[in-house]
C-alpha cells in the first residue's frame, strides 16, 4: 500500500469520526475511479455504505466488482450482508457460488436462510452438511438450528439427537433447552417426558407463557383437567387473551360439568377469534351438549 493510499484512508476515516460520511464516499468513490487498491477501497465503501443504510448501494457496487471475476472472500462476506438485511432468498444464490471447500460456514448460513423462507428440507440438508464438516465456529448455533429446523419438519428423532448434542456442548441458557426438549416430546406423543422439561423451565421461569400453554396442553392430553385448568387460569390471569386460551379453559369446564362456565370462556374466545379450530371445537361441544 503506497503512502498516497494510506493518506486518503486516513482523511476518509476522519471525515467518517467526524460525521462526514458524504465526503468519505467521495473520496473512496475517486480512488475506484482511479483503480487505487481496487478490492480494499471497495470494500470500505461498502461498510461505510451499510453503516448508512444505503442497502442498495451496498449490493450495487459489491456486485459491480464480483461482475469484474469471481472472489470467494467478497462473495462470502456479501452473502453474509444480504443475511443482516433479511435478504435470505439472495444470500442463498451468493453463497451458491462460495467454495465450501474453503469457507465451510456458507453450509450454515445457507441452513439458517433456508429456514428463513420455510425451506425447510433445504435448510436440513446444508445445517447437516455444515455439521459433518467439522467446522466449530458456528456449530453450537447449527445444532441449534437444526433442531427448530427438525421440529418444523416433524422429524422429532433429529431434533432429540440434536438436542443431546446440544446439551453436552452449549452455552445456551439451560430454560432454552429444557423448552426444546418439552416441545419435541410433546410434539412426539411423550407427555410424561414433556411434563418433567415444562416443571424444569417453569422453575426458572415461572410466567413462560409458551411453557403455561404447554402444561395445560400436556395435561388435557394426560386427562388431568383440574391441573390444566390452573396453569390456564394463571395465563388469563396474567393477562393473556387468546382464543385458543379461552376455548381450551372452555372445555376443562366442561371436564367438571360447568357449563355455564364454559359458555362464558367461549363467548370470550368467540371476540377474539371465532375461526380458531379450538374455538369452534369447544362451539360444537357445547351445542351439542345444550341439545341433549
Amino acid at each position: 500500500m503506497t503512502e498516497e493510499v494510506r493518506d486518503r484512508y486516513s482523511r476518509a476515516e476522519n471525515f467518517i469520526r467526524e460525521g462526514k460520511e458524504l465526503f468519505a464516499v467521495q473520496i473512496y468513490k475517486q480512488m475506484l475511479d482511479e483503480r487505487l487498491e481496487t478490492r480494499a477501497t471497495m470494500l470500505r465503501l461498502a461498510h461505510l455504505y451499510e453503516q448508512m443504510k444505503l442497502y442498495d448501494k451496498t449490493s450495487e457496487l459489491i456486485e459491480n466488482f464480483l461482475s469484474e471475476g469471481h472472489d470467494d472472500e467478497v462473495a462470502f462476506l456479501y452473502g453474509q450482508f444480504l443475511m443482516r438485511i433479511k435478504n435470505f432468498r439472495k444470500a442463498i444464490e451468493i453463497f451458491r457460488n462460495v467454495s465450501a471447500d474453503a469457507y465451510p460456514d456458507v453450509y450454515y448460513f445457507r441452513g439458517i436462510a433456508n429456514y428463513e423462507i420455510g425451506e425447510f428440507k433445504a435448510a436440513s440438508e446444508s445445517l447437516a452438511k455444515y455439521l459433518e464438516s467439522g467446522e466449530k465456529r458456528n456449530r453450537e448455533k447449527a445444532l441449534f438450528a437444526s433442531v427448530n429446523v427438525a421440529l418444523k419438519s416433524k422429524d422429532y428423532d433429529t431434533a432429540l439427537q440434536h438436542l443431546d448434542l446440544l446439551d453436552k456442548i452449549s452455552g445456551l441458557d439451560r430454560t432454552v433447552i429444557f423448552s426444546l426438549y418439552a416441545k419435541t416430546y410433546f410434539a412426539k406423543g411423550l407427555f410424561y417426558y414433556a411434563k418433567d422439561y415444562i416443571l424444569k423451565t417453569l422453575k426458572r421461569d415461572s410466567a413462560s407463557e409458551e411453557m403455561l400453554l404447554l402444561a395445560a396442553k400436556v395435561h388435557f392430553n394426560l386427562g388431568e383437567y383440574s391441573a390444566a385448568a390452573k396453569y390456564l387460569k394463571q395465563l388469563i390471569e396474567g393477562g393473556v387473551k387468546s382464543a385458543q386460551i379461552y376455548a381450551l379453559a372452555g372445555f376443562s369446564a366442561i371436564a367438571k360439568n360447568d357449563f355455564e362456565e364454559a359458555q362464558k370462556y367461549l363467548m370470550k374466545a368467540l371476540e377474539i377469534n371465532p375461526y380458531d379450530k379450538n374455538v369452534i371445537l369447544l362451539k360444537t361441544k357445547l351445542t351439542d351438549l345444550q341439545g341433549v
